[in-house]
């Protein structure tokens, strides 16, 4: 991993994080030394299977994964290595309400909305998962 950055845990105590220079999302389950890639990984890009600068991840209670793709200004679920993930916000950037300006970050909420923090613009955006699992 190059650059390392944003942990997390689920529920069954495994550990996630990006490895934002390499455009990926890391797994390791618990107690275990070898990590699998979970998302990204196949280069720098904009369609759903590629990620662009990663930023922020969050896994929810289903075990589902959330991207934050910063220089793509999306959120996106899922995206397994080669796989299309679902776009669940942004994708373009703006400061409008389907539209994203560098998101650094989110939180999930148990009703599957969604808090979406950017750093360069004056509000947050609050949005709701209607991709399908």
């Amino acid at each position: 991993m190059r650059y390392p950055y944003n942990t997390v845990q689920d529920q069954q105590e495994n550990t996630y994080a990006m490895d934002g220079n390499n455009n990926r999302i890391m797994e390791w389950e618990s107690f275990s030394t070898i990590g699998i890639q979970v998302a990204g990984g196949n280069g720098i890009g904009s369609s759903l299977s590629l990620l662009n600068n990663p930023y922020y991840v969050e896994v929810d209670a289903s075990d589902a994964v959330y991207v934050v793709d910063q220089s793509n200004y999306r959120i996106i679920k899922g995206c397994p290595s080669g796989l299309q993930g679902d776009l669940i916000a942004g994708g373009i950037s703006g400061n409008g309400l389907n539209e994203l300006k560098f998101p650094t970050s989110m939180d999930l909420h148990p009703r599957r909305f969604i808090y979406c923090r950017q750093q360069q613009s004056s509000h947050n955006k609050v949005g709701n998962d209607n991709a399908s699992n």
